[in-house]
């Protein structure tokens, strides 16, 4: 552990020290404040209606009918009843929610609300969908696909929340609160078995330490299962499952109305990487520029074959077969979390809560992006005896809230602040294969070339937020609120650049591709065995070494205020209503610019994007009907869009190899209806039905298109890198559509609850529908379509509950038509004229068995 570590959590655990010190004797007339995780969230059927479910989409709790923000709400007894045990799971049941591992790699979260989100991972880069843990914001995607252990409820905010949560919510946000300790003696044991070698243990301890005043609770889990896919080339399963963890939360009661809660969670994943087939694009017009250059120096010569012909061999053995090269494909991550949250009831009218937090995330993968079992071109962040370097982030923030309700209880105040400090740092080698240029006295020029890639970053970020709402009469009620956020990104890119001044041949081979810097493929068909025993390693001839280090560092800042403005009216008044409201809503978000790891390829500097800017107009109808057995929540939203950031592929002018980048859509806009429903016709027969149509259109977005040299193409500049000459074009993309925004989406369920002597007996089929989901990347893979897939999933459970609610056993089936579909992949068409494509995971079945004591 490092020095720094140790000090900010010692510091963490003497802050909470001494408000506990500081509050310690002190007594007020008030209830205990509960912690998060205490209050109920729940859409359970009780007796004939259904149960009103309690939110903190607002900082404070309040029923999901009375709350004016599309959001979707699911109690732990919720999650367990649908079969939804990760985060992911809920692409299949929030409307316009889309939820992928990493663009199809296992373990990173790649979330997208309403189509916003990002593709793009690295440290340098963030969401516009935030993602929450016990109230802290989760700034690394490495971590965030969070398994359902011990969790009292999740809420998902659709749409921007610029005022209350302000970072990086352009899209919406999703809220994990894990349960609270209870104060009793109780526990929970769960264990999961099924095909594909599922097993998953997981367990909670509740202990009263010393009655009233200091309350603990514990959870831990473990997630495994096989691999679907075989690497047949190097006779090895990927896209397994292999994840670990626990947390431990301290409740601490120093009087009536003042508590503080220690919060501590770890978790860890090493599993194998994913698993990527193949696709030709031959009518790639003008694409292929690396493709060529390897296929008449490397791939023809060496192989017989060009890549495409490699590509096509891949393919032919379907999805859950793959020709990959790459020896050890893995992915890593761990993570670390520790924090204090203060809670306290000052009088009648005023509460304060603060939070301090600490959070740690380690992430690395060796991933094969060609899709093709010849050493073209990987990426490597798996530690320095794979050539690169985990990517570390640390992160620290701290948050003030404080809630008044005053004139007597017709006005709400929210009023807060928060700062936000991250560091990260890490190295990626990214592995070309393809002539090098410039290097006399060798032939053929051709070179695998592994440069490492080292990336650190510093950002800030500081906000000052407040929100009213104010009842004006019993039945309407308008909320308006405002946030003030500066950021300071930073960001220090350092590349290893081979100098082929400073090469010779030493005579020696190497066993493992991985590891090395460069090495002279001097043809024939041995070089491409799976030990590349007869690749040769080069050494330099120089004391300099054989690359020259680019050292850049870039800064930038960016401020903005986020308005918003909402209108409510109830409708309890209103014949046939139950209980509802309808309200309009006017609401801003920020996503700030920072600095891209692309270089301009001309002057070779870093490059920049800008901050993007979201205004939202939603108009929602919420209404609870026939004595509550209807329940129809309804959103219509605009949403427009200035400088929307969306991720690109470039050349990196040093090294000749593909890089990703970050460039503005200048002008986008989404709009869309979102319907919620439950039903419950007769007693313990309870339909659900989601839905969302939308529609994206982008009207001004520019990017520039790697071409082979005399594409013929207007507004192109020939440009040589390392790698060669290359055309680099103008063109416009307003025609695409935008990223992982599906234009509908269905989503429906059916359980019934059958009481008998020996138990409750609870089957329940669901099925969900997305259609027209874009995951295309460059230009090529946009234009041929073939990275805009429909995914569906029909699964069913049957559920037993013993009498005393003590004892569950659930049989159930996931994908139960084996549907398959395209979720991510590499689709790089522009450069090699082949797209990678990774698959859903196959039918899975199973048991689940769950006991309380």
């Amino acid at each position: 552990m490092s020095k720094s570590k140790l000090k900010l959590r010692a510091g963490l655990l003497l802050s909470a020290g001494f408000a506990a010190l500081t509050f310690t004797g002190t007594s007020f007339a008030q209830d205990v404040p509960e912690p998060p995780g205490s209050a109920e969230t729940s859409t359970r059927v009780e007796g004939s209606g259904i149960d009103e479910i309690i939110t903190t989409a607002r900082k404070r709790e309040e029923s999901l009918q009375a709350t004016p923000i599309a959001v979707s709400a699911f109690s732990g007894e919720d999650l367990i009843e649908a079969g939804l045990s990760n985060l992911s799971d809920l692409r299949n049941v929030v409307p316009n929610v889309d939820v992928q591992n990493g663009n199809g790699a296992t373990g990173v979260g790649n979330i997208f609300i309403r189509g916003v989100g990002a593709r793009n991972t690295g440290v340098n880069f963030d969401s516009g969908v935030g993602v929450y843990l016990d109230g802290i914001y989760m700034g690394r995607p490495d971590g965030t696909l969070l398994d359902n252990v011990d969790i009292a409820n999740v809420q998902v905010l659709r749409g921007p929340q610029g005022t209350l949560f302000g970072k990086n919510t352009t899209g919406g946000a999703i809220l994990y609160t894990s349960a609270a300790p209870s104060g009793e003696y109780e526990g929970n044991l769960q264990a999961r078995v099924g095909n594909l070698g599922r097993f998953d243990m997981q367990g909670t301890l509740n202990i009263p330490i010393s009655e009233g005043i200091i309350d603990s609770r514990f959870s831990a889990y473990v997630t495994t299962r096989d691999g679907f896919v075989e690497n047949v080339f190097l006779d090895e399963m990927l896209s397994d499952e292999n994840r670990w963890g626990g947390k431990a939360r301290f409740l601490i009661t120093l009087a009536d109305d003042f508590n503080i809660d220690l919060n501590a969670n770890y978790s860890k994943t090493d599993q194998a990487g994913r698993g990527q087939d193949c696709e030709y694009f031959p009518n790639a017009e003008g694409a292929g520029w690396q493709a060529d250059a390897q296929n008449s120096t490397v791939f023809i010569p060496g192989t017989g074959q060009a890549i495409e012909d490699h590509c096509l061999d891949n393919n032919a053995l379907g999805p859950d077969k793959v020709l990959s090269d790459l020896e050890g494909s893995r992915y890593e991550a761990e993570t670390q979390g520790l924090s204090a949250t203060v809670n306290w009831d000052i009088n009648e009218t005023f509460s304060l809560k603060t939070i301090t937090a600490l959070r740690d995330t380690d992430g690395a993968d060796g991933i094969d992006l060609d899709g093709v079992a010849i050493p073209s071109l990987h990426q490597i962040t798996l530690g320095q005896d794979r050539g690169g370097a985990k990517r570390e982030t640390r992160q620290i923030s701290q948050e003030v809230t404080l809630t008044a309700i005053v004139i007597d209880d017709a006005l709400d105040l929210v009023a807060g602040g928060y700062v936000f400090s991250e560091e990260s740092d890490g190295s990626t080698n990214l592995g070309v294969l393809g002539p090098i240029f410039g290097v006399a006295g060798l032939a053929p020029i051709t070179f695998y070339s592994s440069s490492p890639l080292t990336r650190a970053t510093d950002n800030k970020a500081y906000s000052a937020f407040t929100q009213a709402d104010w009842k004006v009469n019993d039945q309407w009620s308008v909320t308006a609120g405002l946030r003030f956020t500066t950021e300071n990104r930073q960001l220090r890119r350092i590349q290893d650049v081979l100098n082929p001044a400073n090469l010779t041949l030493d005579g020696r081979t190497a066993r493992e591709l991985v590891g090395g810097n460069v090495w002279i493929i001097p043809g024939g068909e041995a070089n491409f065995n799976p030990d590349h025993g007869h690749i040769h390693v080069v050494s330099p001839n120089t004391a300099e070494g054989i690359t020259d280090v680019n050292d850049q560092t870039l800064q930038v800042k960016n401020h903005a205020w986020t308005p918003m403005i909402s209108v409510q009216r109830k409708l309890d008044d209103v014949g046939g209503i139950d209980d509802g409201i309808i309200y309009g809503t006017i609401s801003n978000g920020f996503l700030s610019g920072g600095v891209s790891e692309s270089l301009d390829p001309v002057t070779q500097a870093l490059t920049t994007y800008e901050p993007e800017n979201v205004w939202n107009y939603e108009v929602g109808l919420k209404m609870d009907l026939l004595d509550r057995r209807l329940r129809m929540n309804t959103a219509l939203y605009y949403t427009q869009y200035d400088d929307r950031q969306l991720t690109t592929v470039t050349v990196n002018p040093q090294t000749g190899s593909v890089a990703p980048g970050l460039i503005n859509a200048a002008e986008s806009v989404v709009k869309g209806v979102e319907l919620e429903t439950i039903f419950i016709p007769v007693d313990n027969l309870e339909l659900t039905f989601n839905a969302a149509f939308n529609d994206g259109d982008i009207k001004e977005y520019t990017d520039t298109r790697i071409l082979t040299p005399g594409s013929g193409q207007a507004g192109c500049t020939l440009v040589t890198s390392s790698a060669g000459p290359v055309d680099l074009c103008d063109v416009d993309r307003s025609d695409e559509n935008l990223p992982r925004l599906p234009t509908e989406v269905f989503f429906g369920a059916v359980q019934y609850s059958y009481p008998t002597e020996i138990g409750m007996f609870i089957p329940r089929v669901q099925y969900s529908l997305r259609n027209n989901i874009e995951q295309c990347f460059d230009r090529g893979s946009c234009l041929d379509g073939r990275y805009r897939t429909d995914q569906d999933d029909l699964s069913a459970r049957l559920t037993w509950i013993s009498n005393k609610e003590d004892l569950r056993l659930t049989a159930f089936v996931n994908n139960l038509t084996d549907s398959r579909y395209i979720i991510g992949g590499t689709p790089l068409v522009d450069v090699v004229r082949t797209g990678g494509t990774v698959y859903n995971v196959p039918r899975t079945y199973g048991l689940e068995l769950s006991a309380d004591f």
